[in-house]
């Protein structure tokens, strides 16, 4: 039978690390390379609005401000970098035969562009993890932000005992492939795999989909590790089962997922695991309630916070405990317990969102009047909560609210 790892309990961030708080930015693009076919690595100069150096933890993301056809939109994506780079930041990013923003970006970013972007977000980093040994598992272009971690680590000469996995459909589509044989030979400590998916008939490696046969056998001790997966949400459920059914502990599960759909728009949902001394805070949108929980000190997300503009929501009243938030010329019903987004993707109106849990910033709009709860996860800066800026994925209304979108536009389900 397998033995349940012992992970000693952590207090949510991890104490010393340092909170490095989104700002707006200027990228400039100062090179560009192909990974794959349908694969570029941006490299830019970040500029910070307030003058100070950028920087940002391994894993985390920027929201950046991209044209899709006569509007802008913002996209979230995860920093490949390591975070030791100063301002010279790299993204990796797939183009999506459907993702207008990115084809864009393929096509007509060149040298010397300059894009509007805002963060660094996001807690998909082995900072705040315990020290104990670690898998890494990357999927597809989720080998991204597993790629800033192992960059991390090699500067920092870590010594922890470290298994990479990355699954990838063919040779072609294989990620960083020369950097990280570079690692494995550099890295005592690194062990480094690839799994093919549909692999040519001169590969003689692993290939297939993840199993638990091929996992253990390359991860034997897979228990004992703290775990970061990123990928598709089928590629990481299925890792996570296998995680669990090898003895591994569900808090040291570490995810982020994408691929999925929220109000027929293309989004990106994270997932992060709590350790035993963090208690989870159950989401208000799968709770009917009219009157706000209080959150415990340890938990997962900070305390709530309340904000609140004195001139009343224009339109009426609605009958119960239901209140109106008025959009654009636009009012919809809230329920109790309803986010913005939520309630907005019931009447048939898209709010663009990123994670969908108050960490990339995509959702951001500012609050004209009435009182939320924001129950955000460091998406948005302290400067622009005094400014009257709100998470709409993550707000819920107290009252009659009056919201403006600055940036995205605000579609009309179809």
């Amino acid at each position: 039978m397998a033995q349940h790892a012992s992970l000693a309990p952590r207090a949510f961030p991890k104490p010393g690390v340092p909170v490095f708080e989104p700002d707006e930015l200027r990228l400039v693009l100062v090179d560009r390379r192909a990974e794959t076919a349908n694969v570029t690595t941006y490299v830019f100069e970040a500029i910070r609005q307030d003058g100070q150096i950028f920087r940002h933890h391994p894993g985390q993301s920027l929201s950046l401000t991209l044209p899709s056809g006569s509007n802008l939109f913002q996209r979230s994506f995860t920093i490949a970098s390591g975070g030791t780079g100063g301002n010279r930041i790299e993204l990796t990013i797939k183009t999506g035969g459907q993702a207008q923003a990115t084809l864009w970006m393929h096509k007509y970013l060149r040298i010397g562009d300059t894009l509007a972007a805002r963060g660094p977000f996001g807690r998909f980093s082995p900072v705040h993890a315990p020290k104990a040994p670690l898998l890494l598992v990357g999927a597809g272009s989720g080998m991204t932000p597993i790629m800033s971690m192992l960059r991390w680590l090699r500067v920092r000469a870590d010594t922890l005992d470290i298994a990479s996995v990355q699954l990838a459909r063919s040779r072609a589509d294989e990620l960083f492939a020369d950097e990280i044989g570079a690692m494995a030979g550099a890295m005592l400590n690194l062990s480094v795999h690839l799994c093919l998916s549909r692999p040519d008939e001169k590969w003689t490696g692993l290939s297939g989909r993840i199993s638990r046969p091929m996992l253990r056998g390359i991860v034997p001790d897979m228990a004992r590790r703290v775990a970061f997966c990123c990928g598709p949400e089928p590629v990481v459920k299925a890792t996570r089962a296998i995680y669990l059914a090898e003895g591994g502990v569900e808090d040291a599960f570490i995810t982020e997922t994408f691929g999925g759909a929220e109000h027929g728009a293309a989004s990106r949902r994270r997932q992060i695991a709590m350790h035993p001394a963090v208690r989870p805070v159950e989401r208000l949108s799968q709770v009917n309630r009219s009157v706000p929980t209080p959150v415990d000190k340890g938990a997962l997300c900070p305390a709530p916070h309340m904000h609140e503009r004195s001139e009343p929501a224009s339109g009426p009243v609605p009958s119960g405990e239901d209140f109106v938030i008025g959009l654009k010329g636009k009012n919809f019903p809230a329920k109790p317990g309803q986010s913005i987004v939520a309630a907005a993707g019931a009447c048939g109106l898209r709010i663009p969102t990123g994670c969908g849990e108050g960490s990339c910033g995509t959702c951001r709009v500012r609050l004209i009047s009435g009182r939320v709860e924001m129950r955000d996860q460091g998406g948005i800066s302290r400067r622009d909560k005094a400014a009257g800026y709100i998470l709409a994925c993550c707000s819920y209304p107290l009252s009659d609210l009056e919201i403006v979108n600055d940036l995205a536009r605000v579609d009309q389900a179809m």
